[in-house]
């Protein structure tokens, strides 16, 4: 029997399950631990008896599922752990990992079972310590077996395959002490180096990534062609790398999993191999082929994690700053100034002039003025006034009559017709002709129109929004705009401001950008690193959102999935970008200083952000910095950086 205890929100309910073989869990009706909520999918998992327990399987739900032992989380994914083991004071987590649906485990009749003593008699007990493990695994206690339980306890610490790698090597060169260098042929990315743990002169360890890692490769072939771990004595000088770490044999061992093959370990030799030694570093194989998978999974749950981290925060700090205008993204001074305009005059008929540089987002804001208005039930409609002629630009506007010339084959209706009760939006209103400007200063005073060859006028109710990157005052002065439609357009100017003065927009907007062309070209990206946003932040973009756009639909064409958005995607010019130092930042540039040591206090303070952001996770920083690790270690050398 099994009790489980659901806590959905501020709710808790208690079910005990008697006999059910396989309870079915999800959010849809006829489940028998039925949970509404949308994070769960609709047959997310089951519970299944199995002999006198449990166990938990995930039907490979959308969101996933967590088993939490004490401090242990196990993911459940249905791929790689498709299911585990259930005991008293489980709890199984549903769903979003950051806000979960939780489920407690508890085996009801465990109680009663054990004072019945139906299914035991209880004959002694024995507090379980390290050297009882070591004697039940390896006999006595000695120093091979201190060794292999120092190992498996630091492999079970780490998360990353880099630190999986180095208590290998730990290993390797305390157990087998004619051992000069341990490489791990390991990567999922193409354009990732190889790993390399090297032993120096001194017997001190070196950690790093080499463009040409040590290693023998027609052994490696062979050791991964056949699916099986070999040896061999090596031809001396065959690779000026084998001679660096004067190697004269090698072992190598595939590193596989489920079938898979990730790449082979390679332990390289001052001498000839001692027997034991193709069985040890087999079995290390298989040890460091499951940190990798694990790692790999991990890291793609943390990049989900992340990501979904990211999109809250946006949402809880207002990236959308205005509520009332959510398809407007902004929340700079500048921006909540423009909302606050917006507000006062969205549901009134005033003529408003939107100004601004191009690719400012003048149109999304007459859509959004139209969209909150009492008009929103009729249409909107827009025309350019800088892409047609003259003559164009009247009949489009204005409407003709069939016969008002050569082609004019029928009644044709113009824009303010098709807008009557709507909106009618004129974008790049400064480069109208003056014979037009007068035409249209009669539609607004009189509200009504003239279509071309009538000469009956027409009565229209239209509100109109205008916009322009142009000066329009200075036109006026210059001739080269009506003075009496400047008054009758600039009613309520709203000035929208350049993207180089908003930098702190940039972010959020490069944010859904990306998440706007994922859905179009069904991709899934880990958002974007720090390195490209800082690139992104720096740039001047003379194009403005426009250009931000363009920019973030190349980003995501180009980036690998399940992979940020880095700087190596972005074009020349935002990449060659010089990074700033705003306001905020902490760093003290002293008078006198110079520029040198004024850019490596920059340079550290960006790296040891990074770092702590990222839990001082070394590859992940580097990834996301856009440099290589071996670079990444250089300069935390270099400025003495380590976590506190």
């Amino acid at each position: 029997m099994i009790k489980l205890r659901l806590l959905l929100g501020d709710r808790a309910d208690e079910m005990t399950f008697p006999d059910a073989a396989v309870i079915a869990v999800g959010r849809a009706p006829g489940n028998a631990l039925r949970i509404p909520d949308g994070r769960v999918s609709s047959l997310h998992g089951e519970i299944v008896r199995r002999g006198g327990g449990y166990v938990f399987r995930d039907l490979r739900s959308t969101n996933g599922s967590l088993r939490v032992r004490g401090d242990e989380r196990t993911v459940v994914d249905g791929l790689t752990c498709p299911e585990v083991a259930l005991a008293t004071g489980d709890v199984l987590w549903l769903g979003d990992v950051s806000d979960p649906v939780t489920v407690d485990v508890c085996y009801a009749d465990a109680e009663s079972r054990g004072a019945q003593g139906t299914e035991h008699t209880l004959v002694a007990r024995r507090g379980v310590r390290e050297d009882a493990v070591v004697t039940m695994l390896f006999g006595a206690p000695n120093a091979e077996a201190d060794r292999l339980l120092r190992l498996l306890r630091d492999v079970g610490a780490e998360s990353d395959v880099n630190g999986v790698l180095e208590c290998v090597s730990d290993y390797l060169f305390e157990a087998m002490t004619h051992v000069t260098a341990v490489v791990a042929a390991v990567t999922d990315r193409p354009d990732e180096p190889t790993i390399v743990v090297e032993r120096g002169g001194r017997g001190a360890r070196e950690v790093g990534v080499t463009e040409a890692p040590p290693y023998p490769r027609r052994l490696v072939e062979l050791a991964i062609a056949e699916a099986t771990a070999v040896s061999a004595v090596l031809t001396a000088g065959s690779d000026a790398s084998l001679v660096r770490v004067k190697a004269s044999a090698a072992i190598a061992s595939p590193l596989t999993w489920a079938g898979e093959g990730l790449g082979a370990l390679v332990v390289l030799l001052s001498n000839a191999p001692q027997p034991g030694d193709l069985d040890r570093v087999a079995g290390l194989a298989v040890q460091l082929a499951s940190a990798f998978q694990m790692g790999r999974v991990l890291r793609r749950l943390r990049a989900v994690e992340r990501r979904l981290r990211d999109e809250n925060k946006a949402l809880k700090t207002e990236v959308r700053a205005d509520s009332t205008f959510g398809e407007i993204i902004g929340a700079s001074p500048s921006m909540r100034a423009v909302f606050d305009s917006m507000r006062l005059v969205m549901d009134t008929d005033a003529t408003v002039l939107i100004t601004g540089e191009t690719g400012t987002g003048k149109e999304l804001v007459a859509r959004a003025l139209h969209d909150k208005s009492r008009r929103k039930a009729s249409p909107f409609a827009a025309v350019n006034c800088a892409a047609l002629s003259e003559n164009l630009l009247e009949s489009e506007l204005f409407g003709h009559m069939k016969g008002a010339f050569t082609g004019a084959v029928e009644n044709k209706k113009g824009l303010f017709q098709v807008a009557d009760r709507g909106t009618l939006f004129l974008d790049e209103l400064g480069e109208m002709s003056l014979t037009l400007q007068a035409k249209l200063l009669r539609a607004l005073q009189e509200g009504e129109i003239l279509p071309v060859g009538s000469t009956r006028p027409i009565k229209v109710d239209v509100r109109v929004l205008a916009a322009t990157h142009r000066d329009l005052r200075a036109m006026v002065k210059a001739a080269q705009f009506r003075e009496d439609l400047f008054y009758r357009v600039n009613v309520f100017p709203i000035a929208l401001p350049p993207l180089r003065d908003r930098k702190g927009d940039i972010g959020p907007l490069a944010s859904f950008l990306i998440g706007k062309y994922e859905k179009k070209f069904g991709k899934r990206l880990a958002g974007i690193s720090m390195g490209a946003l800082a690139r992104l932040e720096a740039y001047a973009f003379p194009g403005n959102i426009r250009e931000l756009e363009n920019e973030m639909q190349r980003a995501v064409l180009l980036t690998p999935a399940d992979h940020p958005v880095d700087a190596g995607v972005l074009s020349d010019p935002i990449r060659n970008a010089a990074p700033r130092v705003d306001a905020e930042s902490s760093l003290d540039v002293p008078d006198g200083s110079r520029l040198k040591d004024t850019m490596d206090n920059l340079e550290r303070e960006v790296l040891r952000r990074a770092l702590e952001e990222r839990g001082w996770n070394r590859s992940q920083t580097a990834r996301d910095l856009g440099i290589s690790r071996q670079a990444l270690m250089v300069k935390l050398s270099k400025y003495g950086l380590e976590p506190e």
